[in-house]
């Protein structure tokens, strides 16, 4: 791999991501990002693939897309970081939006030494709705919200310790924080005055949130205290800001997220 940062790969996994890869796409160059190329890894069966191509034949943009081997997230991750040529490279996931100079501003933390990945804070939702009040609220209380999609990594600090662990279908970014960068030398940076957004609405939330708990790495313990967690946040948020409807929609959304997670463990059973 090279040592110049002038360009960078970008790394992006997607699965049916024809309604959201356009924005997507179109926002890494609003954030300043300068391609090198772009490694897709899709598992798609709708079109995700023929509207990649044409928007980077149009911006005349290297490419290349990869069929993702393996069900699960941390199996596309490791695949392009398989493929990467450059000392740092993005992953920015599939229904994801950069903002203006999020590229410069992710930049300044990867010239430190101790530096293995730095993210930008990502928003949920649609602005007004309980799922960004409740992840704004994150923010300005400081609660640690890391994503893999949103950020800029060292390849070689990222291999050294591992790679991403591809029997993870879901929860790869936090298995990688705990397990990896918090038992080596290097810091996770998160920036949370660095925003990007993912506007999935409702619907699209809870589908998500019951595929996150089907494909849930944690303990059964564990995820009892996520519900709870939810519990008690929406309680904060409902006594301090007075937002009813974040209080209601939390434990509906840890519901359906348990669920998925019943059925998950169902299945590996059986």
């Amino acid at each position: 791999m090279g040592e110049n940062v002038l360009s960078i790969d970008v790394c992006i996994p997607t699965k049916n991501s024809s309604k959201t890869i356009k924005e997507c796409l179109d926002s890494l160059l609003i954030a300043g990002i300068p391609i090198n190329k772009l490694i897709i890894v899709d598992a798609s069966i709708d079109n995700t693939k023929e509207i990649i191509s044409k928007w980077c034949d149009n911006k005349n943009i290297k490419y290349l897309i990869l069929n993702q081997v393996g069900e699960g997230v941390g199996s596309a991750r490791q695949t392009a970081l398989d493929n990467v040529k450059t000392s740092i490279f993005a992953s920015i996931d599939s229904d994801v939006i950069l903002t203006n100079k999020w590229y410069d501003k992710i930049m300044d933390y990867m010239i430190l030494d101790y530096v293995v990945v730095a993210s930008g804070f990502l928003y949920f939702g649609n602005k007004g709705d309980a799922m960004y009040k409740f992840i704004d609220w994150k923010r300005r209380n400081y609660i640690f919200h890391l994503t893999l999609g949103n950020c800029l990594i060292n390849t070689e600090k990222i291999i050294s310790l591992g790679g991403f662990n591809k029997t993870y279908n879901s929860s790869e970014d936090t298995e990688l924080y705990e397990e990896k960068v918090l038992k080596s030398n290097y810091k996770w940076i998160l920036d949370r005055g660095i925003i990007a957004y993912n506007p999935r609405g409702l619907v699209e939330e809870l589908k998500h949130s019951f595929w996150y708990g089907k494909h849930y790495n944690g303990s059964i313990l564990r995820a009892i205290m996520r519900v709870g967690g939810s519990v008690i946040y929406g309680t904060q948020i409902m006594i301090t800001e007075h937002h009813h409807d974040v209080f209601f929609f939390l434990p509906i959304r840890m519901f359906v997220w348990f669920m998925g997670l019943i059925y998950g463990k169902t299945l590996r059973i059986i």
